[in-house]
């Protein structure tokens, strides 16, 4: 037990009401310099300019599937496949699939699960040790792994997911989780005063993002006469001004689609109006307007957004284009965060079973219009993972995103 308390936090561990908000100071004399910043619409590293392709994978963080061996082996088989960030899963609870970090949450205690969570520390060595920067979400919209809808259960036993954002209750017990993850010690290496390396002093860590797709549910807002995104844009900045408080390091983003509040023409809206409209309760532009949100996330599935084919050109206009266009007037990167293509013929919407072709049309758009990152929902080594929307290294869509790496990487 005297391993946990110097490398990890043992009274979450036990599920005692502590405030861990406090993250200690540590000398990174190896990697001082090594974050990634942001100059306005650019990243920078190291004081060079830093454009990306990488890859969602997030179950490198998870114990469900792949060995300790293999997370190694597959950031380091990326790396050497050009990509330069992994976006990985922050987060797991007692609703996972996975063994969970978190298993349990109420209003005054939490309750972890040392193992998993030693995972994640091993995952982010991974990509250390493969010089792969780590995008991490902390929580998920989604069902899947550790959903705003299991937080309010757990916390005020209710079943609308979008107390998450407004429930008292609910925003401190994720505030105080959120300080716990940002001063944990990494149980995988230390720097050279052989102090382990907490998380919000880990250069590794590229982000630190508040959610995976977070929104409420559609017309949750207008129903209750409130303005549209207001609900999120307010949880974006009691969050965002949390972790900059005690992380001064990281660059933080909110992690969302790119839905937009007010289209920007009548064109925007004609077709997909839901994209543009307000309806799913953000608001994209005001968002990034935030003082402690970094960079702009967009993400794009047109296979499952019912984008016929015919309709991909007014997608890469009206909002591929359109949504780097507001992230740059706001004078901040915008990155690609997740895009995928699903690799089932869907007749009805004029997709066939070349998704290659898809990715890379979009893919010219977003360099066209300045992404600073473009990020595939998700390459893997051949042999390591199967099903929609993921493409191992000899597929035709892996050809399209090695030479997307290619063109990012000379930038």
């Amino acid at each position: 037990m005297l391993s946990l308390i110097r490398r990890g936090f043992l009274p979450a561990l036990l599920g005692l009401a502590v405030e861990a908000y406090a993250v200690p100071k540590q000398n990174m004399q190896d990697s001082a310099n090594n974050f990634v910043k942001v100059s306005g619409t650019e990243f920078t590293l190291n004081g060079k300019p830093f454009y990306f392709q990488g890859t969602n994978f997030y179950r490198l963080s998870l114990i469900e599937r792949q060995s300790d061996a293999q997370v190694y082996e597959i950031m380091q088989q990326l790396s050497e496949k050009g990509m330069k960030t992994v976006r990985i899963w922050g987060f797991s609870c007692g609703e996972s699939n996975a063994q969970a970090m978190l298993k349990s949450v109420s209003k005054n205690s939490a309750e972890y699960d040392e193992i998993a969570l030693r995972r994640l520390d091993l995952a982010i060595d991974a990509a250390r040790r493969a010089n792969i920067k780590v995008i991490l979400p902390l929580v998920n919209y989604q069902a899947e792994y550790c959903s705003m809808s299991w937080w309010v259960k757990q916390v005020v036993d209710k079943e609308d997911p979008n107390l998450f954002y407004t429930d008292p209750d609910v925003r401190e017990a994720f505030k105080r989780h959120v300080g716990r993850m940002l001063s944990r010690a990494n149980t995988t290496y230390m720097n050279k005063r052989h102090e382990n390396i907490t998380y919000a002093n880990d250069p590794t860590i590229m982000a630190i993002e508040l959610a995976n797709e977070p929104h409420t549910e559609d017309w949750y807002e207008s129903e209750r006469g409130i303005r549209s995104g207001e609900i999120l844009y307010n949880w974006l900045e009691f969050m965002s001004d949390f972790i900059r408080s005690v992380d001064p390091n990281h660059l933080i983003a909110s992690g969302e689609e790119g839905y937009s509040a007010a289209p920007s023409s009548q064109d925007a809206v004609d077709k997909h109006w839901w994209l543009s409209d307000g309806s799913k309760g953000a608001d994209y532009e005001r968002n990034l307007t935030l003082a402690n949100i970094d960079f702009a996330t967009v993400h794009a599935y047109p296979t499952h957004w019912m984008i016929p084919v015919e309709d991909m050109e007014w997608f890469g206009t009206h909002y591929l284009k359109d949504r780097a266009s507001i992230a740059h007037k706001v004078g901040k990167p915008v990155v690609l965060e997740e895009i995928g293509i699903s690799n089932i013929e869907n007749p009805y919407l004029g997709y066939t079973k070349e998704p290659e072709l898809w990715l890379e049309q979009l893919l010219h758009v977003a360099n066209a219009a300045n992404y600073a990152g473009t990020m595939i929902w998700q390459l893997v080594p051949t042999g390591s993972e199967e099903g929609e929307f993921i493409y191992d290294f000899k597929s035709p869509v892996a050809a399209v995103v090695f030479k997307q790496a290619e063109y990012m990487n000379k930038l």
